[in-house]
């Protein structure tokens, strides 16, 4: 990721550790872009009203969760973990 961070990295980064800013971080997510890996069925191009199937990827514990990006930079970074267990 560059070095300059996004109002939505700053967010994340203060909602992580003080919970009085999750409601600030909650608001500007919602009107934020991400991207989120997934891909169309084989052989099909996305277009606009696609189906498709997001990325879960499985933490030590089991569970799974949809990865999101806050930049472009971030999801490339982020590309090579698909398979990997996080936390």
């Amino acid at each position: 990721m560059s070095e300059t961070k996004n109002e939505l990295e700053i967010l994340l980064e203060k909602a992580a550790t003080e919970p009085a800013h999750r409601p600030a971080f909650f608001r500007t997510l919602l009107e934020s872009t991400v991207w989120v890996p997934g891909s169309a069925a084989e052989g099909e191009a996305i277009v606009e009203d696609s189906a498709l199937d997001l990325q879960h990827w499985e933490k030590e514990d089991g569970t799974t969760v949809i990865p999101f990006f806050t930049s472009l930079g971030g999801a490339a970074a982020g590309r090579g973990r698909r398979n990997r267990r996080l936390w």
